[in-house]
């Protein structure tokens, strides 16, 4: 008998599809969606909670101010969401969906945004079943 595969490796190839359609959009100026990721952990990898609480406050006030390219609005959105998903700031949800909004073509949004939903986001569970939502719509575009 065969065990069954790991849920990772049922998702790598989907994911991988998703990534390379994200990466051959990215010629149409926004920065591709799988970019926030890196940019995000880069950010916080070896940074205290303090300069974390930091960058959060200048990228809001970037977005404020309206100094954010019009290209860039999405990844900033996700950005800042992954900032604040690490801060166990509640509004990252809505940073989540503003990224989704302002390039809804990308599947990455979608993925990161299910990612929060199922691992950050609960209040004693995670929230499955509207994570799978955002992870199925990831997969279909």
């Amino acid at each position: 008998m065969f065990a069954r595969p790991p849920t990772w490796l049922k998702l790598s190839a989907p994911l991988a599809l998703a990534f390379w359609s994200s990466m051959a959009r990215a010629d149409e100026g926004a920065a591709p969606g799988f970019l926030c990721l890196g940019e995000s952990e880069s950010l916080m990898r070896g940074t205290s909670l303090d300069e974390i609480r930091h960058e959060r406050e200048r990228r809001l006030e970037a977005l404020a101010e309206r100094e954010v390219s019009e290209p860039l609005l999405a990844h900033t959105h996700c950005v800042l969401a992954e900032l604040m998903r690490r801060l166990g700031d509640a509004r990252a949800d809505a940073e989540y969906r503003a990224a989704i909004a302002q390039n809804p073509r990308e599947p990455a949004y979608e993925l990161w945004y299910g990612r929060y939903l199922m691992w950050s986001r609960g209040a004693g569970a995670p929230l499955s079943e509207s994570a799978e939502v955002h992870f199925s719509r990831a997969l279909e575009k």
